[in-house]
């Protein structure tokens, strides 16, 4: 994998990942507002196409004034696609519509919060046999987006005290005892508007920033060499 001429090492930690976190707050009981924000989303993350899927890790929180916290931690090797179903119901087993639903309506005064952890191309550690092709291991992407959901839910414990309701005992084999405790609890304190806390992705807002955040994206693909 390239960024200019510099690549990943296919044994590369996942520390050494560069997401992209794109992030956002809403009424979800609002059909309208949840409409313009999956709208916006799908836009962003539909540049790489055809060349490239945009896969990751995501959370979607509570946010309440002050406070809040989190409700789900997930992966996806389709993030565009997953988030259709997370946010139109229908079919794609474990999505999390009815859940959240259910939830926002019964908390009206609550808005919902969605980070998306999204991993470019040229972030993954492709393989370069001598013919100078490239190639990822298989799983390599899915790998990747479980590790980021175990840095998640790991941190989501240790801030919060407790796995987010609306993940299962499943989930429970993706944490990581190895987690990084400053930058992704930070993370989460930054996303639920703790005045102390500070993050270093390159982030965007969904809505008001998704022109920047496309071309971010697109950029990152255009410019791996893998995908040349």
């Amino acid at each position: 994998m390239t960024r200019g001429s510099k690549r990943v090492a296919p044994d590369a930690s996942i520390y050494d990942l560069e997401p992209i976190l794109l992030f956002d707050r809403f009424r979800w009981a609002e059909r309208d507002e949840r409409e313009e924000v999956f709208s916006a989303l799908e836009k962003v993350l539909s540049v790489g196409l055809p060349k490239w899927i945009f896969g990751g890790a995501y959370l979607f929180w509570r946010q309440t004034d002050p406070g809040g916290g989190p409700l789900y931690c997930g992966e996806a090797v389709d993030l565009r696609q997953r988030h259709a179903q997370h946010f139109r119901g229908g079919a794609g087993q474990g999505n999390k519509f009815v859940d959240l639903t259910t939830h926002f309506v019964t908390y009206p005064n609550e808005l919902c919060g969605v980070a998306l952890l999204v991993i470019p191309p040229d972030a993954l550690p492709w393989r370069s046999p001598p013919d100078n092709s490239f190639f990822l291991e298989d799983d390599s992407a899915k790998r990747a987006g479980e590790g980021l959901e175990g840095l998640l839910l790991r941190a989501s414990i240790a801030v919060f005290g407790r796995m987010p309701p609306f993940n299962d005992r499943n989930d429970a084999s993706r944490y990581r005892h190895d987690s990084d405790p400053v930058r992704f609890q930070s993370l989460l304190r930054f996303l639920l508007d703790d005045p102390d806390a500070s993050q270093d992705f390159a982030a965007f807002r969904i809505r008001d920033e998704a022109t920047e955040a496309a071309a971010t994206l697109r950029t990152r693909v255009t410019e791996c060499e893998a995908l040349r």
